[in-house]
């Protein structure tokens, strides 16, 4: 990723030129792949490519992976037991839907070994598609990894911190709740089966804190986790000067973080939707003020304004760290009151009512 910094005025507008996300990723050649609708540079290719090489996964009739796509219960359960050598069985029957479809055997045997327990109304819900914690918890129990009892905040508390510790969430799982893809599922198996080391992982710290909405950049091993996306992902700083208001290597981290929002936004919304969102993000690091705008592919960095009390103003002249971009004309804070121009740069505009 190639990243283009050009201050002005009070505020340092970025472009971000994605040319690697999924989207654009499914655009390349996919030559040599093992799929055709997966570029060799997609993010999840080597989990996908270890997948298929140890016949764990096979696509679809029409030969694609589609590694965006939710998997659901099903699916992912019976990757999960085939990824151990599970053998077919003739047990049927264990739910009220599962009788004897093609997954009534994997579904059977995990709930057997409670590797599962279905719903609380009795049923498995074989076609929805599963979240995080479902996830975590299926893999957990399917690997006999130890779990800490203590951990206990919530029913999957210690599931997620047990998955955690083999390093196998990775960081586009932004939420407890959020819907597995086929390419996330590869990845968390091919990291946990070849005791893949070095990859950046997410935290039940780090999503409780984002839950709360909280910066993730003050969890303790924020630092390891970020130094391991840096080094992963080539991401370069290139300046047309100086930067004397922001040192260096905040800017780069800033970036990251920055980068890594807009990722996860556009997998979750795809490139179609974005002239649909229009919200604006204010944020804080390391004392620097930032601002992240999905849907422009933008970020902006602002070092000229107070972290502690900088907000953006809603037309009811209220404080907000998130707003809709048609409606954001001011930021301020305990200094001054800044307004937008149409490139989002800050223009003095007068003392603050702050």
């Amino acid at each position: 990723m190639r990243f283009s910094f050009f201050p002005k005025n009070l505020s340092l507008i970025v472009s971000v030129i994605l040319i690697a996300t999924p989207f654009f990723a499914h655009a390349q050649s996919a030559q040599g792949s093992v799929f055709p609708d997966i570029a060799t540079t997609y993010k999840y290719y080597p989990a996908i490519e270890y997948l298929k090489n140890n016949n764990i996964v096979a696509g679809y009739p029409d030969g694609t992976y589609r590694p965006s796509r939710a998997i659901n219960r099903a699916e992912f359960l019976a990757i999960v037991l085939k990824s151990q050598g599970f053998t077919k069985s003739d047990e049927k029957n264990c739910f009220p839907d599962v009788r004897e479809e093609w997954f009534a055997d994997d579904v059977c045997f995990a709930l057997k070994n409670k590797y599962v327990s279905g719903h609380p109304d009795g049923f498995f819900r074989p076609a929805e598609n599963i979240n995080f914690v479902e996830a975590a918890t299926i893999l957990t129990r399917a690997y006999k990894y130890p779990v800490d009892a203590r951990n206990n905040e919530r029913w999957y508390h210690k599931f997620v911190t047990a998955l955690e510790a083999t390093r196998a969430v990775p960081r586009e799982i932004t939420s407890f709740n959020h819907l597995v893809t086929r390419g996330g599922m590869a990845e968390m198996i091919w990291r946990i089966q070849a005791r893949v080391a070095g990859k950046s992982f997410m935290t039940y710290t780090t999503l409780r804190r984002i839950e709360r909405g909280e910066d993730p950049a003050t969890e303790p091993n924020f630092e390891a986790q970020l130094a391991d996306y840096l080094q992963q992902n080539d991401i370069e700083l290139t300046a047309s000067e100086r930067l004397e208001e922001v040192d260096e290597q905040t800017v780069h981290e800033i970036k990251a973080l920055a980068t890594m929002y807009i990722l996860h936004f556009l997998e979750l919304h795809g490139e179609d939707a974005l002239p649909s969102h229009y919200d604006l993000l204010l944020r804080r690091h390391r004392g620097v003020v930032y601002m992240i705008a999905p849907f422009a592919q933008k970020y902006f960095v602002y070092p000229v304004l107070d972290a502690a009390t900088a907000h953006l103003i809603d037309p009811l002249g209220n404080a907000t760290n998130r707003l809709d971009s048609r409606s954001a004309r001011f930021i301020r804070d305990k200094d001054a009151r800044y307004e937008f121009d149409d490139r989002w740069q800050l223009e003095y505009f007068g003392e603050s009512e702050f």
